[in-house]
């Protein structure tokens, strides 16, 4: 059965990111994946995220290089219709009737609003320029939302499920508009879910236009879209059945993923690739209700679910084994092998592929290894290359940041001193002290988690992380990870060094088999891993499968 999803704006877009880092993970076995992307603000750095992080997935599993990672075919559609550079008075509400009704129901701000870069917010707004951008559409659109009908048509899909927020812009005027759409086009015997996103984060903003969402009213926002989609039936539709009018609801199951204590985001910057909102472990969990929706024996049966967090420890038996049976071993294996490829494979390899003098390669271990191509080097090979290292570092920093988002004090439990051994908050706090780190108050609390949290080894992450920042793909320079907190990592590398002690400031390759918190791999040391590696032939088949072929042995090394 292939999973439909539709993700809707921001949120949205963060959601199509988790489910594609799942898919890397094996999450979705070796299901089809078709994602459709809608935003209206198609220049925001998550929309481009989102997108970039499918494309490297796609890139990377038409290699396969590994049985169990990387299965699942993705297929994706981006759909960013573009907005009218007028207000409201394009759809005519400067005249007639439309003046009246636009005085009452809209603030002047609303009227004179552009919605060239999203909604901002305003999901009244929203619904008006969306509905009109459907009902314009021609018969024979061949944009990538007519694709993903079609696509859910001619497969036979019996179920989509669409994700957006309740209290933004584009998610909250979609959710009514879209549902209604694929309703029209794929009829009523689909069955719809909706995945309805409700306050997790609050950001700081710096812009002082009053037309600009205030995190602050997202919670009385949220309340006022959901009692309009209820009072006024907004998720309702009618149909026929044996030849009478009836009314069904659009979405026949509905899951509610928010939380009580929003996490701090660094900045709010609509319209523009600024617009990086980091990833939360809400994203991650939203692929849960994902998975449920999508193994649901009943989906056209209505429902309503909601999520909670235990308040206990910060780690991986906080999913359901039952849904992701595999997750902790293959996320183990994937980061695994990844802190391999950073610490041995891609200073090697990309030296192999970039050096021309023969005497400076003499030590080079690829030299001997792809010996028979030394002379023909295609540039797929560093294509190949630079998209597995992309994706490695997408990956990490979406890790990272789902471990770090969360306030430092959501888990009471894990400030008491008796927690697995830890350090109280008093005490650690003590230590950030003795050591002058110059840190603030929001990176503290970052250390904090970093340290309470069970996923990963923490100098592990950290060495991966400086990986990642001193990253650059060829003619990307722009696109990398660079904006992560560089004078961060150097104290929190030192803090905890300190706190570790001198074994923690081993070689990454030393701590591979402590990346992740996990029994698994316990023997994937560095220098045992490249030695299967090359206890293999001497590569002499094409040269532009050699990459495909060292990640492979890269992957099967681990095992």
């Amino acid at each position: 059965m292939s999973v439909y999803l539709v993700c809707l704006g921001g949120s949205g877009s963060k959601v199509l990111e988790a489910v594609t880092h799942m898919a890397a993970m094996g999450q979705w076995e070796n299901e089809e994946l078709h994602l459709l992307l809608v935003d209206v603000d198609g220049g925001n750095g998550n929309y481009e995220r989102a997108k970039n992080v499918a494309e490297c997935y796609q890139s990377i599993q038409s290699l396969q290089p590994d049985y169990h990672l990387f299965r699942s075919p993705l297929h994706l559609y981006c759909w960013s219709p573009a907005m009218p550079e007028d207000n409201l008075s394009s759809l005519g509400a400067e005249v007639g009737n439309g003046a009246l009704l636009g005085y009452h129901f809209f603030t002047k701000n609303e009227r004179n609003m552009s919605v060239v870069d999203g909604f901002k917010g305003h999901p009244n707004l929203g619904v008006l320029f969306m509905q009109q951008i459907l009902d314009s559409r021609k018969a024979g659109n061949d944009d990538a939302l007519e694709q993903f009908v079609n696509a859910a048509r001619d497969n036979q899909a019996d179920r989509i499920l669409l994700a957006g927020s309740c209290y933004g812009g584009t998610g909250a005027s979609c959710i009514p508009i879209i549902g209604t759409y694929l309703r029209k086009q794929l009829g009523s015997g689909i069955a719809l879910g909706l995945l309805a996103i409700l306050p997790s984060f609050a950001f700081f903003k710096t812009s002082k236009d009053p037309i600009d969402p205030r995190s602050e009213e997202f919670n009385h926002r949220v309340k006022t879209v959901l009692n309009t989609y209820i009072e006024q039936k907004v998720l309702k539709y009618r149909t026929q059945q044996d030849g009478k009018t009836v009314e069904l609801d659009l979405y026949e199951k509905i899951y509610l993923i928010g939380s009580y204590k929003p996490s701090p985001f660094p900045q709010y910057a609509p319209g523009s690739s600024l617009q990086k909102n980091p990833a939360t472990f809400f994203d991650w969990f939203a692929c849960a209700a994902i998975k449920e929706y999508c193994t649901n024996q009943n989906p056209k049966q209505p429902d309503v679910y909601t999520a909670y967090i235990q308040q206990a420890r910060w780690g991986w038996h906080m999913f359901d084994r039952g849904s992701f049976p595999t997750l902790h071993q293959y996320a183990a294996k994937l980061m695994t092998v990844f802190g391999l490829f950073i610490a041995e494979i891609y200073p090697a390899m990309n030296d192999w592929l970039n050096t021309t003098s023969r005497r400076r390669l003499k030590d080079n271990p690829f030299k001997f290894y792809f010996e028979d191509i030394q002379d023909h080097k295609p540039p797929l090979l560093q294509v190949h290359l630079n998209q597995f290292t992309k994706y490695s570092t997408y990956l990490i920093h979406w890790f990272f940041q789902i471990i770090t988002t969360l306030p430092d004090d959501y888990f009471p439990a894990l400030q008491n001193a008796s927690y697995a051994g830890s350090l109280s908050q008093t005490e650690l706090d003590e230590r950030m002290d003795a050591l002058h780190l110059d840190l603030n108050d929001a990176e503290k609390a970052t250390l904090r988690m970093l340290y309470y949290q069970k996923f990963f080894s923490v100098p592990a992450m950290l060495h991966m992380l400086r990986f990642c920042q001193q990253t650059h793909f060829q003619g990307e320079e722009e696109s990398t990870s660079t904006e992560e907190y560089p004078t961060f990592l150097d104290d929190a590398y030192r803090f905890f060094t300190n706190l570790f002690g001198k074994d923690e400031e081993k070689s990454l390759g030393v701590l591979l088999p402590k990346i992740v918190n996990a029994p698994f791999y316990s023997n994937a040391f560095s220098d045992r891993l490249m030695g299967n590696i090359f206890a293999d032939e001497v590569y002499s088949g094409p040269a532009s499968d050699a990459v495909r072929i060292l990640l492979k042995r890269a992957f099967q090394s681990v095992d």
